[in-house]
C-alpha cells in the first residue's frame, strides 16, 4: 500500500505542478461607435485611451467639426460598453491633432495636443478634476515659434505630469522638449531641451514614462550628419534631464520602449537594422538609468529593413515581457531575471497577414499582457484590427481574435488597449465605414479574469470559458480523495 501511496502521490504532483494555467478565453463585444460623426480621411487620428481608478474611460481623438480639425473625448463608465456624447476640448478656428492622455493617482485627466495657427504649431494641454464634467482653458507649453508636434505625456503620484514633443528649429534642425507641472497643472515649467541640439529628430513618437519611484525616462531617436538613426534615452527626477545615452550605432532604430521592474531595475527594448538584418534589443539598467548593460540581442530577423518596432512590460517582481514586431508576424520574449536572459520567441499572431502595423500592448497588475494590432489582409485587400491575450507574462498565447468587422470592405486601424480597475480590456480603432472616406472611432471589450476567477455579466459582453484549470482543480480533487483513502487504510493497518 505505501508504494501505491507513493505512486499516487508522484503522479499527483507531477500532474499539479506542471500543469499550466490556461489562457482564459472569451468573447469580445460587438464593436459600439465612440464617435457617432463620421470624419474625414485624417491619417494621424491622434487617437488615446485611458482607464482613471474610479472605472471610468476616456478615450481622445481629433476630427473636424466641419470647419476645423478638434480633438475630442469621450467617456464610459461601463467598461467601454457605450460612450458619452463627445465633447471638443481644443479651441475652435484652429487645428488640433496628436493627442494624448493621461490620468494621475487622484484622477485628474491631463490631455496635450498640438495646434496649428497657420504659421506655427504649438503644444497645448487641457485638464479636468472632475471625471471629464469640465476642461480648463487650454494652455501653450511650448514658447517658440517653430512646429512643435508628436506630444507624449506622463504622470506620476498626484499632480505631476510631464509632456514633452518635437521641434523643428527653423525648418534645419529638430529637438525633444519637455514642461513638467508638479502642482496638478496650476503651473508650468518653462520648456527643458532633452536631447542634444543640432542633430535632426527622426520621425517618430518619443516614448515617455515615470518610474514607480518618479523617475521620468524619455526616449528617441535621432539621425546624425551621416544619417545613422540611432536610439537616445534620457532620465530625469527634477526638472533637468541627464545626458543623452545612446544604444545603438550605425543603422536604423526605433524608439526605445521602457518597463520598470524590482527596486530601481529598467529594462528598455526597441528595434535596429543595420542593412544586414533586423534585430529586437534589450538593454537593462539597476540603478534607475544611471547606467545601462551591453545591448542583448532578443530576437533577429533576417530581412533588410522593415517597420518594426518593440514594447516592453514589466511585473513589479522583475518579470519582463518584450512584444513586437517583425513585418508580417507579431512575437513575444520572456525574462525572468530583471532583462538578463530572454526566452525563445513566442507567435502571438498567425502567420496569413502581409504587413503588421500600428500594436500597443499592454499589462495587468497580475502580469497578464495583452496586445492588439493593425494587420494587412491578402485575401480582402484592407487592414483590420487583432487582439490577442497571455496570462503567463507572454510564454503562451492565446489564438488571435479579430476585432473590426470582417464582413467589411474598408479598412481598421490604430487600435488603442487599456484594462481599467474592474480588469476589462477595451480596444479602441479607427474604422473606415465607407468609400469615401469616413471614419469612425468603435469600441469593444471583454472581460479579462484570470484563471478560476468567476467572470460578472458585463452587459452582453463576454462569457468567459475556462478550459485546462479546470481539469486541474477536478483531477487534484480526484487524488485528494484516493491520498484520504489510502492513508486511513494505511492507518488501520498500523
Amino acid at each position: 500500500m505505501r508504494k501505491i501511496l507513493a505512486a499516487l502521490l508522484s503522479v499527483f504532483l507531477l500532474v499539479f505542478i506542471t500543469t499550466p494555467a490556461q489562457a482564459v478565453s472569451g468573447t469580445w463585444s460587438n464593436p459600439v461607435v465612440v464617435s457617432p460623426t463620421p470624419f474625414g480621411n485624417s491619417v494621424q487620428v491622434g487617437l488615446d485611451i485611458a482607464p482613471d481608478g474610479n472605472g471610468n474611460l476616456f478615450s481622445v481623438w481629433n476630427q473636424t467639426d466641419g470647419s476645423f480639425q478638434r480633438v475630442w473625448i469621450s467617456k464610459s463608465s461601463n467598461h467601454g460598453t457605450s460612450w458619452s456624447t463627445p465633447t471638443a476640448i481644443s479651441p475652435a478656428n484652429q487645428n488640433s491633432t496628436q493627442a494624448v492622455i493621461t490620468i494621475d493617482k487622484a484622477n485628474t485627466i491631463y490631455v496635450a495636443w498640438y495646434s496649428t495657427n497657420g504659421s506655427f504649431d504649438k503644444i497645448q494641454t487641457s485638464k479636468s478634476s472632475n471625471a471629464g464634467a469640465s476642461w480648463s482653458t487650454p494652455i501653450d507649453l511650448s514658447s517658440n515659434a517653430d512646429l512643435n508636434r508628436r506630444p507624449v505625456i506622463a504622470s506620476h503620484g498626484t499632480g505631476t505630469v510631464t509632456v514633452a514633443w518635437r521641434t523643428i528649429d527653423n525648418g534645419v534642425s529638430s529637438d525633444i522638449l519637455s514642461s513638467t507641472t508638479t502642482n496638478s497643472g496650476a503651473s508650468w515649467s518653462s520648456e527643458v531641451a532633452a536631447s542634444t541640439s543640432g542633430n535632426s529628430i527622426y520621425n517618430q513618437n518619443p516614448s515617455l514614462n515615470y518610474s514607480p519611484t518618479g523617475v521620468a525616462f524619455l526616449s528617441w531617436v535621432q539621425e546624425d550628419a551621416s544619417q545613422n538613426v540611432f536610439a537616445q534615452i534620457s532620465s530625469k527626477s527634477g526638472n533637468t534631464w541627464s545626458n543623452p545615452t545612446t544604444f545603438t550605432g550605425q543603422g536604423t532604430a526605433s524608439t526605445p520602449s521602457v518597463a520598470f521592474g524590482a527596486s530601481n531595475t529598467v529594462t528598455a527594448s526597441w528595434a535596429y537594422a543595420d542593412g544586414v538584418d533586423v534585430r529586437v534589443l534589450t538593454k537593462s539598467s539597476t540603478d534607475n538609468g544611471a547606467s545601462w548593460s551591453a545591448p542583448r540581442t532578443v530576437a533577429i530577423a533576417n530581412i533588410l529593413l522593415c517597420d518594426c518596432s518593440a514594447q516592453v512590460v514589466s511585473t513589479p517582481t522583475g518579470v519582463s515581457t518584450i512584444v513586437y514586431s517583425f513585418g508580417e508576424v507579431v512575437e513575444s520574449s520572456t525574462s525572468h531575471d530583471n532583462g538578463v536572459s530572454w526566452s525563445t520567441p513566442t507567435l502571438v499572431s498567425d502567420q496569413s497577414s502581409q504587413d503588421i502595423f500600428d500594436f500597443d500592448v499592454v499589462m495587468d497588475t497580475n502580469g497578464n499582457i495583452a496586445a492588439t494590432w493593425s494587420e494587412y489582409s491578402v485575401g480582402s485587400q484592407v487592414n483590420f484590427v487583432s487582439v490577442n491575450t497571455s496570462e503567463d507574462n507572454g510564454i503562451t498565447w492565446d489564438v488571435p481574435d479579430i476585432l473590426s468587422d470582417p464582413n467589411l470592405t474598408f479598412s481598421a486601424d490604430n487600435p488603442r488597449i487599456a484594462v481599467d480597475s474592474a480588469g476589462y480590456l477595451i480596444v479602441n480603432f479607427v474604422q473606415q465605414i465607407s468609400a469615401t472616406p469616413h471614419l469612425v472611432i468603435q469600441s469593444s471589450n471583454v472581460f479579462w479574469a484570470t484563471p478560476n476567477t468567476p467572470s460578472p455579466d458585463n452587459g452582453g459582453g463576454s462569457e468567459l470559458a475556462r478550459t485546462g484549470s479546470d481539469f486541474t482543480l477536478y483531477f487534484a480533487g480526484i487524488m485528494t480523495i484516493l491520498l484520504g483513502i489510502g492513508l486511513i487504510q494505511l492507518r488501520r493497518k498500523a
